[in-house]
């Protein structure tokens, strides 16, 4: 196995300093971002350096978020709703199959004798 070019300080604090983005820290270290990622997958202390950025900066969109929707943003309010708050766009008509669930679709292949029979019927009906 061959040494490290990196020690895991250096690593680390080029993730910190890159806001855990992979490419620009490759870009500061001068290596590739396949590099960076081995070492973040080789090594514990690294990895959780990466999760512990993520959330940073996961937790620095929410305030941001949080900012815009006091100011009344409807972008902002919208976004949230849909990620958090359960709402979804609907566009026409929903269509379910029994007690809500999955439309079942059958080829034609798959259609009992009867049940051929009966949608004969019914075209013949006008239904």
């Amino acid at each position: 196995m061959k040494p490290k070019k990196f020690t895991v300080a250096k690593m680390a604090q080029a993730l910190r300093n890159c806001n855990g983005l992979k490419s620009q820290a490759a870009r500061a270290l001068g290596c590739s971002c396949q590099t960076v990622c081995n070492y973040i997958n080789d090594n514990d202390e690294l990895s959780e350096v990466y999760e512990e950025v993520l959330g940073a900066n996961v937790d620095n969109a929410e305030s941001q978020l949080r900012a815009l929707i006091d100011e009344r943003n409807p972008t902002a309010i919208i976004f949230f709703l849909k990620c958090k708050g359960g709402y979804v766009e609907r566009h026409g008509h929903e269509v379910s199959g029994p007690n809500g669930g999955p439309v079942r679709v059958q080829s034609i292949e798959e259609l009992t004798d009867e049940q051929l029979a009966t949608i004969a019927l019914r075209a013949e009906e006008g239904e």
